[in-house]
């Protein structure tokens, strides 16, 4: 997710079903802003991450959603339900 403001800050959530090496991937690219979120087996994670979308949204903020395609219709239909066009959103299931 990044501020569609130029010099925006971003935000970055990763679902993670094991941590193993995440965090340290994460400092070695060095992204600020970044919080692993594991994977709940009931995709209660999924309305952790979803939780913020209101208020990103309202400041203008692009999305990019990446990863397990059932995760990524999830959190789709959350930013189509709460107003964000689809312009606002790009994707990329793997």
């Amino acid at each position: 997710m990044r501020s569609a403001r130029p010099g925006g800050t971003t935000v970055c959530r990763f679902e993670i079903s094991h941590g193993h090496g995440a965090r340290a991937a994460i400092d070695r690219l060095m992204l600020e802003h970044v919080a692993i979120v594991p994977r709940a087996a009931n995709e209660a994670h999924l309305v952790e991450i979803s939780g913020e979308f209101p208020k990103l949204a309202a400041s203008g903020a692009m999305f990019v959603l990446a990863g397990r395609a059932l995760a990524i219709q999830r959190l789709r239909r959350v930013l189509r339900d709460i107003g964000v066009s689809s312009d606002r959103v790009a994707s990329k299931a793997y």
